[in-house]
């Protein structure tokens, strides 16, 4: 075993919220522990920056990932979920100056989505309707649209340096 050539230096959250959804309070149909997520809307926001004076080395950068879940579209979920998470993340120096972008973008929201699966889970396992584990998330897509900004506070406003990766339908494999 050898050491993942992107490591996690930080983490804090920007926003947390989770309520139960109002219209299953009001007719519970269903409780949230093992809940089908097909059909149902998730949307997320990725934003990367580059720490100041490293353009030629790239090797410090902040990922920051908003997650929405509202039922606003496509199938009720059981909890509407707001929550933004922010990594700070070094690059080994071993790893090839082109190939840093897209590795931060996408296993730095892939690590960033983890830690919001553990809190939603956590959270929830103390409501009423039970504990809620979101669904695997694939972010590879996004590694060719998303571009880094040249400056870290960037990224902690999604709106500067997000590239999204939108609403879509969490799919099972079958």
């Amino acid at each position: 075993m050898r050491a993942s050539p992107l490591q996690l230096r930080h983490v804090f959250y920007t926003k947390v919220s989770v309520l139960r959804n109002p219209s299953d309070v009001k007719e519970p149909r269903q409780h949230a522990m093992g809940f089908d997520f097909e059909g149902a809307k998730i949307g997320a926001k990725v934003g990367t920056a580059l720490r100041k004076g490293q353009d030629d080395d790239p090797r410090d950068f902040v990922v920051n990932l908003e997650l929405l879940i509202d039922s606003k579209e496509g199938k009720p979920v059981p909890y509407i979920v707001d929550i933004g998470v922010v990594g700070v993340f070094n690059v080994l120096p071993s790893l090839p100056k082109e190939k840093r972008q897209d590795l931060i973008a996408v296993n730095g929201a892939s690590i960033l989505y983890g830690v919001i699966r553990e809190i939603v889970l956590s959270l929830t396992s103390r409501f009423s309707a039970g504990a809620l584990t979101l669904p695997g998330m694939n972010f590879e897509d996004i590694a060719s649209t998303n571009r880094v900004s040249k400056s870290a506070g960037a990224a902690l406003g999604t709106k500067r340096a997000a590239s999204s990766v939108g609403t879509r339908k969490a799919a099972k494999k079958r």
